[in-house]
């Protein structure tokens, strides 16, 4: 018998995150319909009223983390609902760039899908995200793709990508590209989506401009006393390490060391409650998740027997075990994953609307959750 409490921690967790990744694998699969739209959220409370949109990121970011699923074998889901999924997204969202020619082929989000939407627009991280699954499931053979497709997506993220590395973040309908105004995540999507199309075909071209991106972003952040908590620039990080070298690698190297330190040092601990693991104090499940995938992939940067690979493997362990005890494991919500692990008891404002967000369950929550555990046992176990 295993006498070590450590040791005998480490094992329950283990068998948490396996039963709960499957669980939500199976679940995240269910709420696809025959068209191939999720169910894109629906809440816990009924007298709770749940909003009409749609948002393309998360209908991208839930099939990449079911492509996750299917290549650990996680077993469950139906896998090949995932073409169908696809070729929603497809027929709903891909279209000519004005002014910017037919070899550029954006991801377009629609006032019809997302209503706070004014004009059509093109969202840079959006167009990463389809490039990734795209390029993952034609690697995988989940589903049939057009190469002619992937490199118009290319073309565009080259298009929208500026010379010292960063991206335009938005094309709006009618009017361009919007200057000043940025998004955090973008960036570390576009690249990751880059990187999957180098790996699919190759382009050296694709290679270079993720690696721009992220050196961009070592760049603009070296001064700064701390750094986002970019997920996306971490698990981009992670994949293209074995294509860089010198300088650049040690830049990228140092950039996750910083994000992935200012991200742990958030972390709860010691507090003998539900929210333990988490790394914010309201007890909202996606920013833990979140975090917990760019830690997973971060860890494979550093030597094995390092002190800070340890940390990090530590982080991520008592994270995996907040998220499992989040989990819906049981009924009809099993491999739910809510907006929160429990509701605040106070009546305020403040309370009542962070209560109705607490109860939801939405496909990015389940998505993020879902990565983060299966993150945990590629990279960490």
């Amino acid at each position: 018998m295993n006498s070590d409490p450590a040791l005998s921690e480490k094992s329950v967790v283990q068998r948490a995150a396996a039963i709960a990744a499957r669980l939500m694998a199976i679940k995240l699969e269910s709420m696809l319909d025959d068209t191939g739209r999720f169910t894109y959220a629906y809440n816990l409370d009924p007298d709770v009223t749940v909003a009409s949109d749609y948002n393309w990121l998360r209908h991208f970011g839930a099939i990449y983390s079911l492509t996750q699923a299917y290549e650990m074998k996680i077993e469950g889901p139906r896998y090949e609902r995932l073409a169908p999924a696809l070729s929603f997204a497809k027929i709903q969202t891909f279209g000519q760039v004005e002014g910017l020619g037919e070899k550029r082929l954006g991801v377009w989000c629609r006032p019809e899908f997302e209503t706070y939407l004014e004009n059509s627009t093109i969202k840079t991280g959006g167009v990463g995200l389809a490039l990734l699954v795209f390029a993952r499931a034609a690697k995988l053979g989940l589903a049939a793709v057009e190469l002619t497709d992937l490199n118009r997506l290319q073309a565009y993220l080259l298009e929208a990508q500026k010379e010292d590395g960063s991206f335009h973040s938005f094309f709006v309908e009618g009017e361009g590209f919007l200057a000043g105004k940025a998004s955090l995540y973008y960036p570390g999507e576009a690249a990751l989506g880059l990187i999957a199309h180098h790996k699919l075909t190759g382009s050296k071209t694709s290679l270079e401009a993720a690696q721009d991106a992220l050196l961009y972003l070592e760049l603009c952040r070296r001064t700064d006393f701390t750094l986002p908590p970019d997920h996306w620039a971490l698990i981009a990080s992670a994949e293209i390490l074995p294509y860089v070298h010198g300088e650049a690698q040690m830049r990228i190297v140092d950039h996750a060391r910083r994000i992935s330190q200012d991200i742990m040092q958030s972390q709860v601990r010691h507090t003998k409650t539900l929210l333990d693991g988490a790394f914010t104090n309201d007890g909202r499940t996606t920013p833990t998740a979140a975090r917990l995938e760019g830690l997973s992939a971060a860890a494979t940067m550093f030597h094995p027997e390092s002190e800070f690979r340890s940390d990090l493997m530590r982080a991520v362990e008592l994270g995996v075990a907040f998220l499992a005890r989040a989990t819906f494991l049981d009924g009809p919500n099993a491999g739910a994953v809510p907006g929160a692990i429990g509701r605040r008891p106070g009546t305020s404002p403040e309370d009542l609307d962070f209560n109705r967000g607490a109860t939801e369950v939405r496909i990015d929550y389940i998505q993020h959750a879902l990565s983060a555990c299966l993150g945990y046992r590629r990279y960490i176990l």
